[in-house]
C-alpha cells in the first residue's frame, strides 16, 4: 500500500525500471505499451509477475510512468520541429517567445514542482496549462522544463534577429543616407554568437516573476 511520499517514490522508481526494460531493451513504443496494459487481464498478469498485485494505487503509478514516457517522446519531436518552424515564424512580441513551439503543461511539470518543493502531486493545482501556471498553497508558480528553455532560447534569438532587421545605420543625416544593418550580418553567425547565458533571468524580467530553481525554470508568479 502506498501511504506517503516515500512509498510513492519507491514504487515510481520500481515501475520506471520495469518500463525501461520494455522500452529500451525490447524496443516497445510507449503508446503501444500503454494500449497493451489497458487490457485488464494483461495488466493483472504484469502485476502478478512483478509481485505488485496487492499494492493499492499501483495502476495509477504505472499509468503515470507510461504517460511520462509518452510526453518525453512527444517533447523530443516538438523540440526538433520547433527549431524548424520558428525560422519562418515572425514574433510580434517578446512574450510570445515563451510559448511558441511549446505544448501545454503536463504531468512532467507537476512532478518537477513536486520534486522541487518535496510535496505530493495532490498539493499541486493547474491554473493555466497554456501558460504553465500552477497553484501550490495559495501561491502561483510558472514552470518551464530544461528542454523548453532550449526552445525559448532559440525563439529569443529569432526575435532579436527580427529586431536587427528593422534597424538602419545613418551614414549622413544631412543627406539622409541610411543602410540596413542586416545587410552586413550573417544570420547564422549572429544566432550562433548571440549567447543567452541566463534564460531564467530573461524569463523573470518578461514575466516580472522571481526565479527559484536552477535545474529548470520555476518562478513565483
Amino acid at each position: 500500500m502506498i501511504k506517503n511520499t516515500e512509498d510513492a517514490n519507491k514504487y515510481y522508481a520500481i515501475i520506471n525500471e520495469y518500463i525501461d526494460v520494455y522500452l529500451d531493451k525490447w524496443k516497445i513504443d510507449a503508446k503501444k505499451l500503454k494500449k497493451y496494459l489497458l487490457n485488464n487481464n494483461k495488466l493483472i498478469n504484469f502485476l502478478e509477475k512483478k509481485g505488485l498485485k496487492n499494492i493499492s494505487n499501483i495502476k495509477l503509478v504505472i499509468n503515470d510512468v507510461i504517460d511520462d514516457r509518452i510526453s518525453i517522446e512527444k517533447d523530443k519531436i516538438m523540440t526538433l520541429e520547433s527549431f524548424k518552424i520558428n525560422e519562418s515564424h515572425k514574433f510580434t512580441s517578446i512574450e510570445e517567445c515563451l510559448y511558441f513551439g511549446i505544448d501545454k503543461s503536463n504531468i512532467q511539470h507537476e512532478k518537477a514542482l513536486a520534486d522541487h518543493f518535496d510535496i505530493s502531486l495532490g498539493h499541486i493545482n493547474i491554473v493555466n496549462s497554456n501558460k504553465h501556471i500552477f497553484s501550490i498553497d495559495d501561491k502561483n508558480y510558472v514552470i518551464f522544463l530544461k528542454e523548453e528553455l532550449e526552445i525559448i532560447s532559440e525563439n529569443l534569438k529569432e526575435f532579436f534577429l527580427e529586431k536587427v532587421k528593422t534597424k538602419k545605420f545613418i551614414l549622413d543625416e544631412s543627406l539622409d543616407i541610411k543602410v540596413e544593418i542586416i545587410n552586413f550580418i550573417d544570420e547564422d553567425k549572429f544566432k550562433n554568437s548571440f549567447l543567452i547565458d541566463d534564460v531564467n533571468e530573461i524569463i523573470s524580467k518578461i514575466l516580472k516573476s522571481e526565479s527559484i530553481c536552477d535545474d529548470c525554470y520555476i518562478g513565483i508568479y
